[in-house]
């Protein structure tokens, strides 16, 4: 026997399949949701990380280099106390190179007396770019030429009027963009070469060579830039023959004429001004590689210029 249908049965089945459709959908609907903000969060967690990582190299570089950079002075003059002490031969170190680790990560520093080093700027406007150019071939033999690109700022000044008071020249030469092929470096995965190559050179000193401390090459290139080479390579021996002997009376006594030799006194010194430190960092699989140089002034005052490759 049939039953009969009750008004609204099936209206109500209908809705309820409804209903199931929908419920159906906004669970499809939430789950996608779910993994788009799955999705975002591990985005932000990866990038939190990367920002992380990058926190902890930059703050550890700059730790690093502002300890250095303060103890370099100390550092140097104890180096030389004991080069002297022990009758070495030659120039004092100018040079010293740490690696150690800190929190996981691999530090390698490079620290060095940048008054022991060629000033490119003070050359520049002495010589000019070619023979700058000869000499800096000279000094960094033996390294990648391809990566050599001198592009100075305006044009060489010459040597000073002797007349007048020695004036400070403007930067020919602000980086070492201007100097090396920087991104070729960076394609070649050689930026810390650029450590190697600038070695013997430097941008930012001021107060003239440091002779006890400047290796051979660099004191006689520097030399090369007011007399010839026999005569560069003359003071150069005589001053390694008779350390104590201040270079001001070295220059006096090696036969050059009288304005030559003003242009060497204020080219050479026996004391520093200028420190340089190279930090590069290996942590997380990200490397980061950065200068600092600290300049002081004759009145006390010091000035720190920082850099980022």
């Amino acid at each position: 026997m049939n039953r009969s249908r009750k008004p609204g049965e099936t209206i109500g089945g209908r809705a309820g399949g409804f209903a199931l459709v929908a419920v159906i959908v906004c669970l499809v609907l939430v789950s996608v949701a779910l993994i788009g903000v799955a999705r975002a969060s591990l985005r932000a967690a990866s990038e939190t990380a990367r920002l992380k990582v990058d926190l902890q190299l930059r703050w550890g570089a700059r730790s690093c280099q502002k300890a250095v950079l303060e103890l370099a002075p100390e550092l140097f003059d104890r180096l030389e106390e004991r080069h002297r002490s022990e009758d070495g031969a030659g120039p004092a170190p100018s040079r010293r190179n740490y690696r150690f680790s800190l929190n996981g990560d691999a530090y390698r520093v490079t620290a060095s007396d940048a008054s022991a080093a060629f000033d490119l700027n003070t050359a520049f406007h002495y010589v000019g770019r070619n023979r700058l150019e000869t000499s800096l071939r000279r000094l960094v033999s033996g390294q990648d030429m391809r990566f050599l690109r001198l592009q100075p700022s305006g044009r060489s000044l010459g040597k000073p009027d002797l007349e007048e008071e020695v004036p400070e020249f403007p930067d020919a030469f602000s980086g070492w963009g201007q100097v090396f092929r920087l991104e070729l470096l960076a394609s070649a995965g050689s930026r810390s070469h650029l450590v190697r190559m600038t070695g013997p050179l430097t941008l930012y000193a001021r107060g003239g060579l440091n002779v006890r401390r400047a290796p051979d090459a660099v004191f006689q290139a520097t030399c090369e830039l007011v007399v010839s080479g026999s005569q560069a390579k003359k003071i150069v021996e005589r001053c390694r023959e008779y350390p104590r002997l201040s270079i001001r009376r070295v220059v006096e006594q090696v036969g050059i004429e009288r304005r030559d030799q003003v242009y060497l006194k204020s080219l050479l010194s026996d004391q520093s001004s200028c420190y340089r430190v190279w930090v590069e960092v290996q942590g997380a699989g990200k490397r980061s590689l950065t200068s600092a140089v600290i300049r002081y002034g004759s009145d006390g005052s010091n000035e720190v210029l920082s850099h980022c490759y």
